[in-house]
């Protein structure tokens, strides 16, 4: 088995117990318990070519520099974040328990989907000294600078 591990890292294994002819069971149990393997999802992730790790490379070299004095304590980091306040519809995990088709109707089936519904913006910062309190703004509100 182990060197089915090694020559393809991603098979399942269920496919390890049709080509070896073994049970699922043993293959699982010689896999968890004696090479100690377990099953991870793939992950999806940005791909960066030697071009974008060299320019990222370059970038951090850069800003190590320009803070090596220690003015790096006076950056605030800020952010916004906007809620939406509506119902979410997956009809997948929604599901009307009733007898007819006139009940279900009758129990809520359709609900009507709202273009611009409201909204809530919350705003906050963070520094080497604290954090600011979180502010929350409503739609519509025009702020000045």
């Amino acid at each position: 088995m182990k060197r089915f591990v090694r020559k393809v890292f991603c098979r399942s294994l269920r496919n390890v117990t049709k080509e070896e002819g073994v049970i699922a069971t043993s293959v699982r149990n010689i896999a968890r318990g004696k090479l100690e393997l377990r099953p991870y999802r793939q992950q999806a992730a940005h791909f960066l070519s030697p071009q974008m790790k060299n320019v990222r490379m370059k970038r951090s070299r850069r800003l190590l520099a320009h803070f090596a004095d220690g003015t790096h304590w006076n950056i605030a980091f800020s952010d916004e974040k906007i809620f939406t306040i509506k119902h979410i519809v997956n009809p997948q995990n929604n599901w009307i328990l009733a007898a007819e088709k006139k009940q279900v109707i009758s129990r809520g089936k359709v609900i009507g989907k709202i273009d611009n519904s409201s909204s809530v913006m919350d705003w906050g910062a963070i520094t080497s000294e604290g954090k600011t309190p979180l502010v929350f703004v409503d739609a519509g509100v025009k702020i000045s600078k």
